[in-house]
């Protein structure tokens, strides 16, 4: 009897510790098991981190990219504007310019115009050829500036509109003039002529002058003032 318990001890404890050791060596393949499932988790979060970093700076750099061509497209609209604007600028100077070119070849005009017939009036000896030479002198700038204008189309469509009508009068009145001082060569006109012909070249001058500053102020913007409207001041001779 005794041998058989001595032999059952011997048998439970055996398998007491086989039984402890397969439930030792589950818990260490679980552990592990676990150990790796936290492993992959954590490295799928990492590589997911990752990514999600990665897109937002290619998201960072995309966003960047296009707001440096819009300041770049914005850049050259302002360029292309302030270019604009300049070659605008630059046009009307020159239309101006050539403005008061033609203001002051009409006043020189009407000073030769009145001065020739002065003479007449007066009965002093004219040379007929002399002030036809000025008048045609004067007549050729203001026709040619006036023509300028016309050709360049310096972005003022009006110009150019009366042109030949008033280069058309001042070469009529031109011709008036030399007819007169040729006849009065053998014969003194009438007084009455001759004033009639003063009337008619500050009538075309007043045409042609309030012609050219309508437009002058219409391109500057600004009012020219009566006494400069009748009185531009001649270029040296």
């Amino acid at each position: 009897m005794a041998m058989v318990e001595t032999i059952f001890a011997a048998v439970s404890g055996l398998c007491g510790a086989s039984l402890g050791a397969a439930s030792t060596l589950l818990v260490q393949r679980a552990r592990r098991r676990d150990d790796a499932a936290a492993a992959s988790l954590a490295a799928e979060r990492s590589a997911q981190a990752a990514r999600e970093a990665a897109e937002r700076e290619a998201s960072q750099a995309r966003e960047a990219a296009e707001h440096e061509r819009a300041l770049a497209i914005q850049a050259y609209f302002r360029e292309a504007e302030r270019a604009d604007a300049k070659e605008k600028a630059a046009a009307s100077a020159l239309t101006v310019e050539m403005l008061a070119t033609a203001r002051v070849a009409a006043r020189m005009w009407l000073i030769t115009a009145e001065r020739a017939i002065r003479d007449l009036q007066q009965g002093h000896a004219v040379d007929p050829e002399r002030y036809d030479e000025q008048l045609q002198a004067e007549l050729k700038e203001f026709t040619s500036t006036l023509y300028r204008i016309a050709t360049r189309h310096l972005g003022h469509p009006a110009l150019g509109r009366s042109n030949r009508a008033l280069v058309e009068l001042l070469s009529e009145t031109s011709q008036h003039l030399r007819d007169a001082l040729r006849i009065n060569v053998g014969a003194r006109l009438p007084e009455s002529e001759l004033d009639d012909l003063v009337q008619d070249a500050r009538h075309v001058f007043g045409m042609a002058n309030a012609y050219l500053v309508d437009n002058t102020e219409a391109i500057t913007g600004r009012r020219i003032e009566d006494v400069e409207r009748c009185m531009p001041s001649p270029r040296e001779h």
